[in-house]
């Protein structure tokens, strides 16, 4: 009987792991599969990652690239607000991708209806939505390099942009020990280089 009950806890266990149809993977169960998120990060809060976007707290949710693109904005809606843009543009280097923004300077990239990337502009340096490094826009040059493996793009036409091993790139301003992160991306972009 001992030995049925730890059976069917075990099959409970990897049944509350089991990703959902749409793409996303409740926090709660990405805790129970070894990666925890930190305990000091508020609930709420939309953290970017090189492959996805996670929302804190206990009703948190990941959402990976390749997550349909109307349950990606409902979970935006619900922590950032209403989008204050929806657009496309029929010629990115990738093919025709759509675009929905937040007040909060965070743009979502679709294509065919799924998540493909992100980018993050403006200058709020203690908004809701950082990397899940806790780098944000205004972030310093060497916050930065301290907590992602940075190079720079060579030849770069854009700016001072740099990539990180983690899939996180992004784009530097100012000169010497004073640059900071100008804006931030990861996945498919529409960069006109």
């Amino acid at each position: 009987m001992f030995v049925r009950l730890i059976g069917l806890g075990a099959f409970a266990a990897l049944a509350a792991c089991s990703p959902a149809d749409d793409g996303t993977v409740p926090a709660a169960a990405e805790s129970a599969g070894g990666s925890a998120k930190p305990a000091a990060v508020a609930p709420g809060l939309v953290r970017l990652g090189g492959d996805s976007l996670n929302v804190t707290g206990p009703s948190g949710t990941t959402l990976a690239f390749g997550s349909p693109r109307e349950t990606v904005e409902q979970e935006m809606a619900r922590v950032l607000g209403p989008a204050t843009d929806r657009s496309s543009l029929a010629e990115c280097g990738a093919g025709p991708m759509e675009f929905t923004s937040y007040v909060s300077g965070l743009t979502l990239n679709f294509q065919e209806e799924r998540l493909v990337g992100w980018t993050l502009r403006r200058e709020e340096a203690d908004g809701p939505v950082r990397t899940d490094k806790d780098i944000g826009i205004g972030s310093s040059e060497a916050d930065l390099a301290a907590v992602y493996e940075v190079g720079s793009v060579d030849g770069s036409t854009l700016g001072d942009e740099f990539t990180s091993a983690s899939g996180v790139g992004g784009f530097l301003s100012g000169s010497g020990a004073d640059k900071v992160v100008e804006s931030l991306h990861a996945g498919t972009t529409c960069f006109f280089r």
